[in-house]
């Protein structure tokens, strides 16, 4: 996989789509069941930051302003 640059409006939903095509196998390659990967990606619920971490190593993110992005905003 390679750096994921940085673009305006980026968001873990995209993300996934881009690198996986949808949250099922998403949720299959990173290990979760379906429905915790979709309360997730839909803002249902919040990542501790272990998932978080979890996250950013299964979609290859590099850098820290994509991460502040996505995650801290």
């Amino acid at each position: 996989m390679g750096v994921i640059p940085l673009e305006v409006g980026i968001n873990l939903r995209g993300l996934i789509a881009s690198r996986f095509g949808s949250v099922s196998k998403f949720a299959k390659e990173i290990g979760w069941c379906y429905s915790k990967a979709s309360r997730i990606v839909n803002g249902k619920q919040d990542p501790d930051a272990s998932e978080i971490k979890d996250m950013i190593r299964v979609l290859g993110i590099c850098d820290p302003a994509v991460v502040s992005s996505i995650f801290l905003s």
